[in-house]
């Protein structure tokens, strides 16, 4: 079972807690692990071309985020590359 059947499962009338509970910790556990999976290969795609990646919890990367911010250049240049943290309007953005 994918994990979108398990979502289906868990939902499905008549489950009790503990049935659910089960089911949503195997689909986290899968998740984690596709997520973990999918990093890693990034992480090896970037390498393989030159570049390196600093792989980071994706809690902590929006954590550094600036809430008050209207653009794409909230987070700190130090994590996505970019030099500025203000958001400057392009054509695609008009």
């Amino acid at each position: 079972m994918n994990v979108s059947d398990l979502k289906e499962l868990t939902v499905s009338p008549g489950r009790t807690a503990e049935e659910i509970g089960s089911l949503a910790k195997v689909i986290e556990t899968r998740m984690m692990r596709s997520s973990l999976e999918n990093a890693r290969i990034f992480s090896e795609q970037i390498a393989a071309a030159g570049g390196k990646a600093t792989l980071m919890p994706q809690n902590f990367y929006l954590s550094q985020g600036d809430l008050a911010s209207n653009g794409e250049c909230a987070i700190s240049g130090q994590y996505h590359g970019h030099g500025h943290s203000e958001w400057a309007p392009t054509d695609v953005d008009r």
